[in-house]
């Protein structure tokens, strides 16, 4: 893909149209993590918002918590409603 071109079929399209949801696959782990989009590697099936918080902790907007060394990369799992609807009230 150049320049950010949309996939041919959103992951809804896909469902419908062969009555299976396709399979998610999330990025690799995060190095040296300080804010953004993440995928607890043991947690739900959700994207979350998260900010660092102290040495080891990570805090999602919608109050999920997790170690920074379980977030991976949110390749095209969902994003989290809250976490979006948080973020969508901050500057």
């Amino acid at each position: 893909m150049t320049q950010r071109e949309k996939p041919m079929w959103t992951m809804d399209e896909v469902e419908a149209t062969l009555g299976v949801r396709p399979i998610h696959l999330s990025g690799g782990q995060i190095e040296n993590f300080r804010k953004g989009w993440a995928k607890p590697i043991f947690g739900g099936d959700k994207v979350h918002y998260f900010n660092r918080s102290g040495f080891d902790g990570a805090i999602a907007m919608c109050g999920y918590v997790s170690s920074v060394r379980s977030l991976y990369g949110g390749g095209n799992y969902p994003r989290c409603r809250r976490c979006e609807s948080a973020r969508k009230g901050r500057p």
